[in-house]
């Protein structure tokens, strides 16, 4: 990244984020945020109003590296198709705000 972030917007994510736990997820994004912050990468700006809403939708405090996940299975819940991750605790909802900020991302 250190290489490239003068020539192309760079935007960090976390992949497969539904894999770790919220203070997990919480403790990665805080070293990320520092590492590149150390090595003063500069990564892309999107407005600070879709910053807020992304905030405001989520209903947590968010902000790079987003965490995001994805899948290509899907079921049928209340008449709606949803992708959904299934595992033997529970679901996570890529659609979600608390399960993945991927919605987030697209609407902005």
């Amino acid at each position: 990244m250190k290489e490239i972030h003068t020539k192309v917007p760079i935007i960090p994510i976390i992949a497969k984020s539904d894999t770790m736990t919220s203070a997990e997820k919480k403790e990665f994004k805080e070293w990320v945020q520092q590492k590149l912050q150390e090595e003063e990468i500069k990564i892309f700006q999107f407005d600070p109003s879709t910053i807020d809403e992304m905030s405001r939708q989520a209903e947590v405090a968010t902000g790079p590296p987003w965490a995001v996940m994805a899948t290509k299975d899907t079921t049928i819940e209340d008449g709606e198709v949803k992708a959904l991750r299934i595992y033997d605790w529970g679901a996570a909802d890529a659609a979600n705000p608390q399960h993945s900020d991927l919605l987030l991302r697209c609407r902005s």
